[in-house]
């Protein structure tokens, strides 16, 4: 058993995982927790869902998406139906011009 407050500079508000025998998806999860926990307007995610499997990516991306307060930025390269169809809109970029796109028009051209 360890102490969590060895692991956490309170001066940095950072966790040290090197001393922690964690897994990368056990990692995104705390960070994702972490953000969550401070409950602000805006949540920017850039692969936070990577390492996470696919039954705990979905739980957690359905748990964000449900507070209507909360405007989620997230880039992801892994993506699922079932991921997609939580969302508002869609951002692709291509030819270097983000397209914005309904999530019903994107899932008919990838799905």
């Amino acid at each position: 058993m360890f102490n969590l407050e060895s692991i956490f500079d309170k001066e940095r508000d950072n966790l040290d995982f090197e001393h922690l025998n964690l897994s990368g998806g056990e990692k995104q999860r705390i960070c994702l927790a972490r953000a969550i926990y401070r409950n602000k307007k805006w949540l920017f995610l850039d692969e936070a869902f990577s390492a996470i499997d696919k039954t705990n990516s979905d739980r957690i991306h359905q748990f964000i998406l449900s507070d209507p307060y909360l405007t989620v930025l997230s880039i992801e390269h892994k993506v699922t139906k079932e991921t997609v169809s939580l969302y508002d809109k869609v951002l692709l970029f291509e030819n270097k011009k983000i397209v914005s796109m309904n999530v019903e028009e994107y899932l008919n051209s990838i799905f």
